[in-house]
């Protein structure tokens, strides 16, 4: 009889989750007695490449093959030399977005800080600082909710599925801004060279979202955006947008972005990569959420 695997469990986007590669970004969560929501397996993967609605099949660098199916079952095969660290991180932010797709469920790219009663979600591209405002927010008194995704529910009010972030990924840089050093951190990932700062997770379930902060180019400063503007600014705030196509009901989460985006309060903030102004546009936030 083959050796069983261990499984780890998480709970993560509202979602429980049991899987036999360890997920340090992730939030350990005793296993669910009604079973998981999504399974994590270790085996063969064929090199084939197959995109389809509730079916995706492809490898991901030179680190890992996979197949998403169902917003339920998730494949693993890591290459010859690939990094443990790189496959885990990888699972988080690519594979798990797969799923949330396939699932019939909106993933803003986001982090997310609870500060007061009002969960705010920082969006933008990557490298865009959402790591670092929501560092600098929990400097001043926010809790972490979501380093990377922010997986939506509802229709107005809209939520935000559930807490998963353990900590976050830092670069050097933004670790010096909140005044700490790489010192005995690990490496999140070997391709975006950020370290994993642990944080202590929310104890909270799904939360209101309450503000959208949208991180970009521009003359430095925050900048209330009108609905129409916000509206226009989705390919900076939806996580893997060429994704869409692949989830059972594509019209359905665009309408889900459509009400988002006119209902929610929406600032845009443009740092031009400037620490400082992070740092005063953080104080600004935290002084008007945290009320």
């Amino acid at each position: 009889m083959p050796h069983a695997r261990e499984r780890f469990y998480y709970k993560a986007f509202g979602w429980h989750i049991a899987s036999e590669i360890e997920l340090p970004l992730l939030s350990s969560a005793a296993a669910s007695p009604s079973g998981p929501d999504i399974q994590i397996t270790i085996g063969p993967v064929e090199p084939l490449v197959i995109f389809r609605k509730l079916y995706r099949q492809h490898h991901i660098y030179e680190e890992l093959r996979y197949i998403v199916a169902d917003g339920r079952e998730i494949a693993i095969e890591p290459l010859a030399g690939s990094k443990p660290a790189n496959v885990a991180s990888l699972i988080v932010s690519r594979l798990l977005t797969i799923a949330a797709y396939q699932r019939g469920q909106l993933p803003l790219h986001a982090s997310a800080v609870r500060l007061g009663g009002r969960l705010v979600a920082i969006c933008g591209y990557s490298g865009s600082g959402k790591s670092t405002l929501a560092a600098l927010l929990i400097e001043r008194g926010g809790q972490l909710y979501e380093d990377d995704m922010v997986v939506v529910e509802g229709h107005g009010p809209f939520f935000a599925s559930g807490p998963s972030a353990s900590g976050m990924k830092l670069s050097e840089a933004s670790l010096h801004q909140i005044g700490r050093t790489a010192d005995g951190l690990a490496l999140a990932n070997h391709v975006e060279g950020k370290y994993f700062a642990p944080v202590r997770p929310a104890e909270l379930s799904r939360a209101e979202i309450g503000a959208i902060i949208q991180l970009g180019p521009g003359r430095p400063g925050i900048h209330p955006a009108t609905p129409e503007e916000a509206l226009g600014r989705w390919q900076a705030c939806i996580r893997q947008p060429d994704l869409l196509s692949e989830a059972p009901d594509r019209a359905s989460l665009w309408r889900t972005w459509l009400d988002l985006a006119a209902q929610t309060e929406f600032l845009s903030i443009c740092h031009d990569g400037q620490m400082h102004v992070s740092a005063a546009a953080a104080d600004q936030i935290a002084q008007r959420f945290s009320k």
